[in-house]
């Protein structure tokens, strides 16, 4: 059976469009980035295999929305645009808002150490902070480089036994010193979240984030909870694609176990212009490059990476696990954003350089 692909694309004129595609309102932007957009993801993402989701959104309008491949190969399901796809360690954005928010009520300082709210954790002598946490220089190993963790991850274990599989091993450098990107920081972070306010991690997560921006279909993913439109993941081996093994995404709470859609990350962006979750301030923190004890910048602030794209301030993360990649990309002083859910793991079609493709495929489009 041929696989449907699904696409739209709000600037784009249809003869006949099919009967299941809503209308939407025409865009302000020329058609030809919409082709060009399309004819990019065209090229990449074949019908029969795994694809993505795409949304891409100028000064508050969504100029362009669709989706490609395959969402489940085995039932030859093709992937739509609304469809729920792990976001990875895009998570990590939304585990700095649920700290910053909890900073902002005055529940917690993001100077406050690790162990005055997880009071058992050995830090070996060292004054590791939330703050460290948060910007990858606390100097913690990481936790999914361990060997241990590769034998258990598919297993039930309480958080204390994945945090017991890294609280031992000495400190990487002092806190403060360097930078290394680490998840088991962020595990801890989440940990946080749950021993300030009594609730757990989503709870938390739901009500200060996801539901006061509408985003319905962001969630945890517990090993037994039924996602509706959720696509399944695929890994690229060998030259052929494979079902992705399971993964405990227990174990990645806080730094990785969200799942989402690109319209509700369009709302989250959306969001990041305005104090409905965090004063002006604080936000500035999130994407302000932190800076290590001898004053280097890291090009890192909380939970997101800065950088540039041709001349312009970027903001960006990408989401990186088995059977699935995703990418966030801001251009705030253009009001771009882009992001782009993949649910397979093929190392030639990477998310963050197809992203960054179609932005400035816009740049190019309104310069």
């Amino acid at each position: 059976m041929q696989p449907i692909r699904w696409l739209v694309v709000l600037c784009l004129v249809c003869a006949t469009p099919p009967a299941s595609l809503q209308s939407e309102e025409p865009s302000s932007f020329d058609s030809r980035a919409a082709r060009a957009i399309d004819q990019l993801l065209s090229d990449h993402f074949n019908p029969d295999e795994p694809g993505a989701t795409i949304i891409v959104v100028r000064d508050g309008e969504t100029v362009f929305r669709g989706a490609y491949g395959l969402a489940n190969m085995e039932l030859q399901v093709a992937m739509e645009p609304d469809m729920v796809l792990r976001i990875a360690s895009l998570s990590k954005q939304f585990t700095a808002t649920g700290i910053l928010i909890l900073a902002e009520t005055g529940q917690l300082s993001l100077d406050d150490t690790l162990d005055k709210h997880l009071p058992e954790y050995p830090t070996h002598g060292h004054r590791i902070t939330i703050r460290h946490l948060l910007t990858h220089t606390s100097g913690i190993p990481d936790i999914y480089a361990n060997p241990q963790w590769q034998d258990v991850k598919r297993d039930d274990l309480p958080p204390d036994a994945v945090i017991a599989l890294f609280e031992d091993e000495p400190l990487e450098f002092p806190p403060g010193e360097q930078f290394k990107y680490v998840n088991s920081g962020y595990f801890l972070l989440g940990q946080i979240i749950e021993a300030v306010t009594g609730k757990t991690y989503e709870q938390v997560l739901q009500k200060n984030i996801f539901e006061p921006l509408g985003m319905e279909t962001t969630q945890t993913e517990p090993v037994y909870r039924i996602i509706p439109r959720r696509a399944s993941g695929y890994n690229f081996v060998e030259g052929e694609f494979i079902r992705c093994g399971f993964l405990n995404m227990d174990h990645i709470q806080g730094p990785g176990n969200l799942r989402s859609t690109v319209d509700d990350l369009a709302k989250w962006d959306a969001a990041l212009y305005t104090e409905r979750l965090l004063p002006a301030a604080s936000l500035e923190m999130m994407w302000t490059p932190n800076t290590l004890a001898n004053g280097e910048s890291t090009h890192y602030g909380f939970g997101m990476g800065i950088g540039e794209l041709e001349g312009h301030r970027m903001i960006a993360h990408r989401g990186n696990i088995n059977g699935f990649d995703a990418y966030g990309l801001r251009l705030p002083d253009s009001r771009i954003y882009v992001a782009l859910l993949m649910n397979h793991g093929n190392p030639e079609v990477g998310s963050g350089d197809l992203t960054k493709r179609v932005a400035k495929l816009l740049l190019d489009d309104v310069r």
